[in-house]
Parts: structure tokens; sequence; C-alpha cells
């Protein structure tokens, strides 16, 4: 009769054991977890950047495209960025007003009619840091009524052209102090960049000016 050796060898892992390696894992959370909510919120911060820069330049080709003004704005209220082409004003034939106001009844496209509205993902804001030489605000520039009068400041209007009536940035904020400023500018071009606020000399730089990397909190 043939006998049944068993391999001593072969084990499970003792309780010991699993509370060492238990152990090891929390301590591994402990050091790398911080480090990855930084990634994560970078990520949302950097990728909300990429869409606004996309917004922008979708308004400018509208704005071309459709022979029109073409508006983007902010709403700090409701965390939304809009985007609309800016047809008329109150009345048919009165001229574009900076103001999203369709008239009722009119087609699609012959009064104001909006192309994006895109809201803020958790843990990104509009906000700009308070040693911001150009006073810590939200939004920088598009002074618009400064030359017009009547448009709305605030706000990002392209024309026909493509220009911008007044450069400006908007700016965003993630919860480790990290800010980015999507601006236009110059005016005559209307060029699309995003910016990150430097703490060492409390200035606005693009990725890798003068060869340097952005540096993250």
């Amino acid at each position: 009769m043939r006998s049944i050796h068993r391999n001593s060898s072969r084990r499970g892992f003792t309780i010991f054991e699993l509370l060492i390696v238990m152990a090891i894992m929390g301590v591994m959370a402990t050091l790398f977890a911080p480090n990855f909510l930084r990634l994560v919120h970078r990520a949302k911060l950097t990728g909300t950047a990429q869409k606004m820069e996309v917004v922008l330049r979708t308004a400018r080709q509208n704005a071309i495209r459709y022979n029109a003004q073409a508006v983007v704005r902010i709403d700090q209220t409701t965390e939304e960025i809009i985007a609309f082409v800016d047809v008329d004003g109150v009345n048919i034939g009165d001229p574009p007003d900076g103001i999203f106001n369709p008239i009722v009844g009119r087609p699609h496209r012959a009064t104001d009619w909006e192309f994006s509205r895109q809201t803020l993902p958790n843990s990104v804001n509009f906000e700009a840091p308070a040693a911001d030489p150009d006073g810590g605000n939200v939004i920088w520039g598009f002074d618009n009524s400064f030359w017009l009068g009547t448009l709305p400041d605030d706000i990002a209007i392209f024309e026909a052209n493509g220009s911008v009536i007044r450069q400006g940035a908007f700016r965003l904020a993630d919860l480790f102090d990290n800010y980015l400023e999507i601006r236009v500018a110059p005016p005559l071009t209307g060029r699309v960049s995003t910016r990150k606020f430097s703490d060492v000399d409390s200035e606005w730089h693009i990725r890798n000016e003068t060869g340097k990397p952005w540096k993250w909190n």
C-alpha cells in the first residue's frame, strides 16, 4: 500500500505574519497617501485649466466662424464656466451687449445661444493667491467698459476677427494652494495660455518658462 507523504513546507500564513504584513501596509499607506491625494487634486486642477483653455479657444473660433461676438464668463456662485455667442441685445437689431439674453421665438443662432456650460470639480475653486501683485483677484483684466463704456467687465469677449476686446485671466486653485490662471493675451491675437503662480517671485509663469518646470505644493 502506497503511503502518502505530506510536504510540511506548504503551509499558510500564521496570524503573526499576517499582522506584520498589515502593519507594513499601514505604514506605507501613511507615507504615500498624502502624496497620492496631492496628485489627484493636481490632476483635477490642471484638467480644469485645460478645459477652460478649450472653452476660450472655441469661443474665439465661434466668433470668427459666425461673424459675431463670443463671450466666456465664470459664475463664482454656481462654480460654472459659461460661454455663448452674443448675437444681439435685448431686442432684435440691438448690438451685442455681453449679456446672455436670447430673444424668445427667434430661430437657433438668430439670437444669443450658449455653446458651453461646465461646473468645477470638487476640490477646485475660483480663487487667487493673496500675494498676487495684481491684487489677488479671481478675474484679472477683462475691463471692457474702460474703453467702450457699455459692455460689462470681468468677461472675455472675442470679436469676429479673433481678437479679444480686453486681455485678462481667470484664476483657479486646489486645496493645497496651487494656483493656475488661464490668460487671454495679447488682445490682437486672443492667444490663450495657462500660467502657474510662483511663491518664489510672486509672479505667473507658463510651464517650463526659461527651462524651469512648475513647482507644486
